[in-house]
């Protein structure tokens, strides 16, 4: 595989000019690839009545809790509010946190079908307290590195999603 071609060097004229099309306010012709990191926030609220007799810490009685998409997730939220429909590409875990982001992916009609299971979903869990103060934060996040087949199959399916000439989001880079 050559390495020094983007994803880039592939597009063809058309496909370009649609990009522009869409970037000078065709947001409800086409759809958006958002290709990144997907996770799912856990909001746990409750109220603070007492201390903990163990250790100087605030004990939080238990009153709702909440699951919503994070990360690129949380993007793609945004667009499908916007109306924008959008196709979602990168990892879910195999665990019940990956099914349950699917699903809400499912109900705000995003296509999954680029969507590939691979380790456990990194879930952040934030504890709110009264008045809405947040606590404490509890990061799951394990993350398992792709295969060389993996990434691929992610290459191919970019090259595809760019064929059929639909918006692509990138990550950021953070190093």
């Amino acid at each position: 595989m050559d390495r020094s071609k983007t994803f880039l060097d592939h597009l063809p004229l058309k496909t370009y000019r649609r990009i522009q099309s869409f970037c000078n306010g065709g947001f409800n012709k086409g759809k958006i690839l958002l290709f990144g990191d997907y996770m799912l926030d856990h909001y746990v609220y409750g109220c603070v009545e007492r201390i903990s007799p163990e250790a100087p810490v605030p004990v939080v009685k238990f009153q709702e809790e909440k699951f919503v998409p994070g990360g690129a997730g949380n993007v793609i939220a945004n667009l499908v509010g916007l109306g924008i429909s959008v196709c979602a590409l990168g990892r879910l875990g195999t665990d019940i946190y990956g099914k349950k982001l699917k699903d809400i992916f499912d109900d705000m009609g995003v296509d999954t079908s680029y969507l590939y299971n691979l380790g456990n979903t990194t879930l952040k869990t934030r504890i709110i307290g009264d008045k809405r103060q947040q606590m404490l934060r509890l990061d799951n996040d394990i993350i398992v590195s792709p295969s060389e087949k993996e990434i691929g199959n992610i290459e191919t399916n970019l090259i595809k999603m760019i064929q059929k000439e639909r918006i692509i989001v990138l990550p950021r880079n953070e190093t």
